[in-house]
């Protein structure tokens, strides 16, 4: 699908809509929106299967429960601005640290 088809009257933007709806998890628009559907069924099966054999380790070595670490989560909901922003703030932060050290 072309998104110039939109543009062009070729597709209704319900059916876009629809087609965006109908996205699986794991695919990109999920992954920059997180939460649970950020990951597909094979990503979640592989961090799932990867913290059962940690587990078994740590069991297997006698570490309490409460010493375990807990389960791998996909990235929370809005995870993609927030880390701009993040990146937003370090970067002026920086910048009004140069700024400082010229001044001296």
């Amino acid at each position: 699908m072309d998104l110039c088809d939109l543009y062009r009257g070729a597709i209704s933007a319900r059916k876009v809509a629809t087609f965006i709806w109908m996205l699986k998890p794991g695919s990109r628009l999920a992954i920059e929106r997180g939460g649970p559907g950020a990951w597909s069924a094979e990503v979640r099966a592989i961090h799932e299967e990867g913290y059962r054999t940690m587990i078994g380790g740590y069991a297997g070595s006698g570490v309490k429960r409460a010493q375990v670490p807990k389960p791998i989560e996909p990235p929370p909901e809005g995870w993609l601005k927030a880390s701009e922003e993040k990146q937003d703030r370090q970067a002026q932060k920086a910048a009004r640290w140069a700024q400082r050290q010229d001044a001296h």
